[in-house]
């Protein structure tokens, strides 16, 4: 347990390193296909815009759907629907248009729910498609980080009894 504790605390750290490269907070992610109410974008430099469908969604991006729901299409062909009181961070979203070793997706639900539908990042090595999920209480380290598994994200046991 402690091992699985500190390769999450490690992945996170690595994360938040690689979020100060220039590189990785200018490339897209996404974009937009669907919105609805007054969802909003928090850009990496802190500046904030109400989000419109076809908007492109970039690294580093925190999206607060309010009381609105908002549909991201990831530029590898996955998916995800954020619900209504949402609040959704693109950590890490990297992808060159084919499984060459460089993809990797880390994602963040701080609040709120979603679906998820990944796409090809993961599909070869399943570590590198994955959404962290903070304790409010305690932000950091993440409470639980969730790897693709057969196509379906799988919430860790011990997230599980949080919830019983």
């Amino acid at each position: 347990m402690q091992n699985v504790l500190k390769l999450l605390a490690h992945s996170y750290l690595i994360a938040i390193f690689m979020l100060n490269s220039p590189s990785v907070v200018a490339q897209s992610a996404g974009t937009v296909l669907f919105k609805s109410g007054n969802a909003i974008i928090t850009r990496a430099d802190q500046s904030t815009q109400a989000i419109q469908q076809h908007d492109a969604v970039l690294n580093g991006d925190t999206i607060d759907t309010k009381d609105g729901r908002v549909q991201i299409g990831f530029i590898d062909g996955g998916k995800v629907s954020l619900q209504p009181e949402t609040i959704y961070k693109i950590n890490q979203y990297t992808f060159s248009g084919q499984e060459d070793g460089s993809e990797y997706a880390l994602t963040e639900l701080v609040k709120g729910g979603l679906r998820t539908i990944s796409g090809l990042i993961g599909h070869k090595n399943r570590e590198r498609y994955q959404l962290a999920m903070q304790s409010l209480a305690n932000p950091s380290p993440p409470l639980a980080t969730l790897n693709n598994q057969n196509r379906r994200m799988k919430l860790p046991k011990s997230v599980q009894r949080l919830h019983h």
